[in-house]
């Protein structure tokens, strides 16, 4: 018992630190250092290991037993829906004007793409992913002086010096990025850039490449290309952006636009939907939110879709209803147990025990 109310405390403690982390520094970077940190998934592994042992010392049950068993088995399946959304589930992006099209959608997760030159005169390439949230402080910041070595890029060795999650180019330095502070809600918007040290061929330099852009560098007679962009989660399913429009909200609803939305299954299913603030969309087990409108184009305007799938939801709904029920029958059969107990108690209330005290 002791153990479960530590390991309750310090799932709660957590919490309130992302929440407070995501208020901050942004919703990355809560994910990164608390939501989905080993430590944390150790915590609901533990927490899931110590409720199924109290469970099963207390085996073989009985009748009595029936909610404190539904209870425990609904904890159960709601940390198993929690560690299967964070394992297999994305929340990601997607940019899309009317008539523009996805298959693919952007996570936060960023990748390194490096083409090196072989002996032969061929590029060998490599696709590295970069864990960087997890690298930076508290804060969201890359601390100083940290260097992450880069693996599996053949000849060629790169080490991340510097990252910037919101970055701008340097007026004074070209190539050079710096800092430009943005709102902790708006960081996904935010265009980042890392600076690479290269070394190949007996050659070092520094380089600097913005998200989403290329950039090649010459090093001993040789040509070194390489890319910094998102991760992409393949969709199961075409979405596309038949309209965007202004919403008509109801009173006290905030004001915002309408995304008509069409998703196409590969056997050819079409279904339209409309995406506003609160209102999202779903289809295959994918979900679709509203997100910021871009309107610098009134013809052409870009909608921000925000798109999350988390495949263990409806395990998390089964156990929170089975938690339910399982804790309205301990309380129910402890009244009947609690009633029985009670001296002087009969079906018709308290008579006898007021007839008693009348003599």
């Amino acid at each position: 018992m002791q153990l479960a109310i530590g390991l309750v405390a310090a799932l709660a403690f957590s919490l309130a630190l992302g929440t407070w982390l995501e208020s901050r520094a942004g919703a990355a970077v809560a994910r990164a250092h608390v939501y989905q940190s080993i430590w944390s998934r150790g915590l609901l592994t533990l927490l899931a290991i110590n409720v199924m042992a109290s469970a099963l010392i207390r085996f073989p049950w009985t009748r009595h037993q029936a909610g404190f068993v539904i209870t425990h088995i609904g904890i159960e399946i709601l940390l198993a829906g929690s560690l299967i959304g964070a394992r297999f589930g994305f929340d990601a992006q997607v940019h899309l004007s009317p008539g523009q099209s996805a298959s693919s959608v952007e996570v936060e997760q960023d990748r390194l793409l490096v083409a090196v030159p072989g002996t032969d005169g061929t590029f060998a390439g490599y696709e590295i992913p970069l864990d960087l949230w997890s690298q930076t402080t508290w804060n969201g910041h890359w601390p100083a002086g940290r260097t992450m070595p880069i693996g599996g890029t053949g000849a060629a060795r790169l080490i991340v010096v510097n990252w910037l999650a919101s970055a701008r180019s340097d007026p004074n330095q070209a190539g050079e990025f710096i800092e430009a502070p943005v709102a902790p809600a708006d960081l996904p918007h935010a265009t980042k850039a890392v600076c690479l040290s290269i070394d190949f061929g007996g050659q070092q330099v520094l380089r600097w490449v913005a998200q989403g852009s290329a950039t090649s560098v010459d090093m001993a007679e040789n040509v070194i290309r390489f890319a910094y962009a998102p991760e992409e989660k393949p969709l199961p399913f075409n979405l596309s952006v038949a309209s965007v429009r202004r919403a008509n909200v109801s009173a006290g609803e905030p004001v915002g636009y309408a995304t008509d939305v069409v998703f196409t299954a590969p056997d050819g299913t079409v279904s339209r939907q409309s995406v506003q603030i609160n209102h999202p969309a779903t289809f295959d087990g994918v979900s679709v939110f509203s997100g910021p409108v871009d309107e610098h184009d009134a013809a052409s305007p870009v909608a921000t879709l925000d798109v999350r799938k988390d495949p263990g939801r409806s395990l998390k709904y089964l156990g929170g209803v089975l938690i339910v029920a399982g804790t309205i029958g301990v309380f129910m059969v402890g009244s009947v147990e609690d009633r029985k107990r009670r001296p002087g108690r009969s079906a018709r209330g308290s008579e006898p025990a007021m007839a008693t005290a009348t003599a």
